[in-house]
């Protein structure tokens, strides 16, 4: 639900029922949920998923 939602509010999901939520309120809403919840997924805030970063044994030589 949460990445659904994050979808939507991101503009990723361009659905047909989605088309009515301006791009403002859909990053107005965003940043409150952000704001208040606490313990959104670190997606929600812009962070990379642990997978996604490098291992210590990636880093440049």
């Amino acid at each position: 639900v949460l990445q659904r939602l994050h979808e939507i509010l991101t503009g990723q999901d361009s659905s047909p029922e989605f088309a009515g939520l301006a791009p403002e309120r859909r990053k107005a809403i965003l940043e409150i949920l952000i704001d208040t919840k606490p313990n959104l997924p670190g997606y929600w805030r812009g962070e990379a998923p642990r997978a996604a970063l490098p291992a210590a044994t990636d880093v440049a030589r």
